[in-house]
């Protein structure tokens, strides 16, 4: 009985052990700045709070619209990942966020977009080099007006959002607001800032951003300012600190019935 007890113990130690390695993991970012007429993102911003993103600028191809891309885009780290990006659209274009941190209105303030005859579509490659399971995408929008419903589609997902106009991102922060379903006018779909794919699978996406056909909607702007990657599931601290209680408590029993056996 107390052998079973000891194995029992030393088993428990090993599975939070091994979930603390993996939350770890699952901590590692990649967050994009589509820079387009702004300026590059220096410091800490996004919904995953994230340092060195990677700031991707603007050709302009012969054919018209605007292109861009960039390969070993850089972690939250520092560190050089496997992933690269490409994009096409039609322009870029500027908002006017105020409040916040510099490197949230950076974001926000500067974002490309697509149009009928360019539309916009951003390629990601790589991504199972970095991330072994499930991940998820972040997209991040804004915009100078708050009639704009944009449609983005990631594989066989499409959900819909409004944008919120100029805002004062110190009283309003990061806000999901998205919709499956594309109701009759603009003023029903949810507004936000960012939508969130989650448990997202492959070595390579394309995301589609596209203006839809709805009563009341500007058909241009269907923006995108950046984008974020990281692994799902990323453990809140709380349940990292019940990890580590439970942790605690299965080296007690383990010293417990050491003594006892003595």
């Amino acid at each position: 009985m107390k052998k079973s007890l000891l194995a029992q113990a030393r088993l428990a130690r090993l599975i939070i052990l091994g979930l603390l390695a993996a939350s770890l993991v699952q901590a590692q970012t990649v967050s994009v700045n589509f820079q387009g007429g702004g300026g590059p993102v220096t410091g800490t911003t996004g919904v995953v709070a994230a340092t060195n993103w990677n700031n991707i600028g603007s050709s302009f191809p012969p054919g018209g619209g605007i292109a861009g891309s960039a390969t070993g885009l850089l972690d939250n780290l520092g560190n050089t990942t496997s992933i690269g990006l490409n994009y096409t659209a039609s322009a870029y274009y500027l908002a006017a966020i105020t409040g916040g941190t510099t490197a949230d209105r950076t974001l926000l303030n500067s974002f490309i977009h697509g149009s009928s005859g360019n539309p916009l579509v951003i390629n990601v490659t790589g991504l199972d080099g970095i991330f072994g399971g499930a991940y998820d995408v972040y997209v991040y929008f804004a915009n100078p007006n708050d009639f704009h419903v944009i449609g983005y589609t990631l594989g066989s997902t499409t959900v819909y959002t409004r944008t919120m106009a100029n805002f004062d991102f110190s009283t309003t922060g990061w806000v999901e607001g998205k919709t499956a379903a594309l109701p009759a006018s603009y003023d029903l779909v949810p507004q936000g800032d960012y939508v969130k794919f989650s448990g997202v699978t492959g070595a390579s996406i394309t995301l589609n951003a596209f203006a839809p056909v709805i009563s009341g909607s500007g058909l241009n702007y269907n923006a995108v300012s950046g984008l974020q990657f990281t692994a799902a599931a990323i453990p809140e601290p709380s349940t990292v600190a019940l990890w580590l209680g439970l942790g605690v408590l299965a080296a007690g029993l383990s010293r417990r019935h050491r003594y006892r056996a003595r």
